[in-house]
């Protein structure tokens, strides 16, 4: 609409509704406007009398469900053909303000121009600022693995469901996730054993299974093509076809000269859908994954036996940064001094500079005494304490999730902690997070548990113990019973995260049994509003809490 010249007229309205929560229940609004198709925003010719017409429009929405308009973020944007008097009597019977554009609604860019790089450049601003919040010295591998795939390819996703990304933007999101598993920090330099392409390849092909991000973005497309597909009666699929396939269906649609972006980006998906077959975003994954690949990419797959070998490394019952050692041991890309010697380095180098032999010496005899400090930790003397307050052991293959909340009142925010641990006390994935301001604890403790458990599924659990010392909290989620409390929202999540699990038992446990996830809570009065993860590493800020729990088993 923004480059209408000629033709009818147009304007285009963003709503903001006032939330109005003791007077309407929000999960029955949402249902009864998704049913109804009401959209966001809509485009109308921009006469006097059709302004009117809007007007009582919304007038008669706010009779009937309770809801009043909020003027205050009610926004017009016109298109540049709409004469200036025409406006005024717009805005003059809406009450509302003029835009010169909406440059964003729910996330998403709202008018695409020429410079797309531009346009979605936000996406690679919060990725880099994942990449740098995750303290990345402090990671295994396997620890980079789980976060680059559940957190770092996850961030377009949304957007990548909607338009095409350029093939530029997705190659330096790349590159930002290659030079964090690789172990560079800042302008450091890090060698790339292997290229971002064959890391991408799936794990029982001898890759990581890193996500291909045009092949995913196009995938995400294919699902929309596919929805519009089978939903006919859509209000969705009934405005496409009027306007760009009125007598064809949508796999025989074609781009047109002056079509939407949003329009464009599903045209090319539709190679995809038009290969056939039953569709499923992992299954249009690698048809894409074919398409942008030369037409030999079947052919030189892996052979049985190494897919057997490789799927029989994965499986293996090991930690998973053991798994990944194995995996750069079979691809000979440890640096040892064969394979640094082949990359043409001659020398052993660190930071560098040469190392030379005294000064490794002291690094053991550091790395002694560090682990000597450790026994004698572990050597406390054991105290009889009632169970309640003790942290206790789970059965095998089982892990076990404990999570709680600090609240920072002079900073005017909150901190969440979480641990998840193995049977024999092992860390196997923690988290430091930074939270809104809160009315009570109570509040803090749920939305603590919410993003615990949040981060519990993304890490790929799937059986969970989970443990706080919030009775209220743990009762609430544990329960069948409709909550009416103010937090009903979110007990409404959490327990939509907890039945995606497999397996999953709630418990409360005294603050004494929970001084680990208490003491990461605490820590996130130091994290600058960043969330820290360790993935298989014990986190530094909660080793004594950590000792005394192993301690007490």
């Amino acid at each position: 609409m923004h480059a209408r010249k000629k033709g009818k007229k147009g304007v285009a309205l963003k709503l903001d509704i006032s939330k109005a929560y003791d007077r309407v229940e929000w999960h029955f609004m949402q249902s009864i406007m998704e049913k109804m198709g009401f959209p966001t925003g809509w485009i109308e010719r921009a006469t006097q009398a059709e302004g009117e017409t809007i007007a009582e429009i919304l007038q008669t929405y706010e009779r009937a469900f309770g809801q009043s308009i909020n003027l205050e973020k009610y926004l017009a944007y016109f298109s540049t053909n709409t004469s200036e008097r025409q406006k005024g009597q717009i805005l003059e019977i809406l009450g509302v303000k003029e835009v010169d554009q909406f440059v964003k609604y729910l996330g998403l860019p709202t008018l695409i121009g020429w410079a797309k790089y531009n346009t979605f450049s936000d996406l690679k601003d919060r990725v880099w600022k994942k990449l740098q919040g995750w303290k990345g010295m402090l990671l295994s591998r396997a620890g980079k693995e789980i976060l680059i795939k559940v957190v770092a390819q996850a961030i377009p996703t949304y957007t990548m469901s909607v338009f095409q990304i350029p093939l530029k933007f997705c190659s330096e999101l790349e590159a930002l996730c290659a030079r964090f598993w690789w172990g560079q920090i800042g302008n450091g330099r890090k060698i790339h054993w292997k290229s971002w392409d064959k890391l991408m390849t799936s794990k029982k092909e001898g890759g990581m299974g890193f996500r291909d991000l045009r092949a995913f973005n196009l995938a995400m497309l294919a699902r929309q093509g596919w929805r519009l597909i089978q939903g006919i009666d859509s209000l969705l699929y009934r405005c496409f076809k009027a306007r760009y396939f009125p007598r064809s269906s949508f796999l025989e649609a074609k781009e047109s000269p002056k079509c939407s972006y949003v329009w464009r980006s599903l045209m090319a998906a539709q190679p995809i859908l038009q290969a056939g077959g039953l569709f499923s975003v992992k299954s249009a994954y690698h048809v894409a994954r074919r398409l942008l690949t030369d037409a030999n990419w079947g052919g030189t797959s892996m052979e049985g036996d190494a897919k057997n070998i490789w799927s029989a490394i994965w499986k293996l019952r090991l930690p998973n940064k053991v798994k990944v050692f194995v995996w750069r041991a079979c691809h000979e890309i440890l640096p040892i001094a064969a394979n640094l010697t082949i990359r043409k380095c001659n020398s052993l180098l660190h930071g560098g500079r040469l190392k030379v032999p005294s000064s490794l010496n002291t690094r053991a005899e550091e790395y002694i005494t560090e682990f000597r400090s450790a026994q004698n930790r572990l050597d406390v003397q054991r105290t009889q304490q009632p169970i309640g307050d003790i942290w206790q052991p789970l059965p095998l293959e089982e892990f076990k999730l404990n999570f709680d909340a600090a609240v920072f009142s002079d900073l005017g925010r909150t901190g969440y902690g979480a641990i998840i641990r193995n049977e024999k006390g092992e860390v196997m994935a923690a988290m430091t997070a930074s939270g809104p301001m809160v009315c009570n604890s109570n509040e803090a403790e749920f939305l603590a548990c919410q993003k615990a458990i949040e981060f519990g599924v993304d890490a790929g659990f799937s059986r969970l113990i989970v443990e706080g010392d919030n009775i209220n909290v743990t009762h609430a989620i544990s329960s069948s019973l409709e909550n009416t409390s103010p937090f009903g929202n979110v007990v409404d999540d959490i327990r939509h995260l907890l039945r995606s699990l497999q397996w999953v038992s709630v418990g409360y446990i005294r603050r004494g049994g929970n001084q680990v996830a208490h003491v990461l809570a605490q820590f996130a009065r130091n994290t600058l509003d960043e969330d820290v993860y360790w993935m298989e590493d014990s986190p530094p800020p909660a080793i004594e809490a950590l000792y005394r729990d192993l301690s007490l088993l």
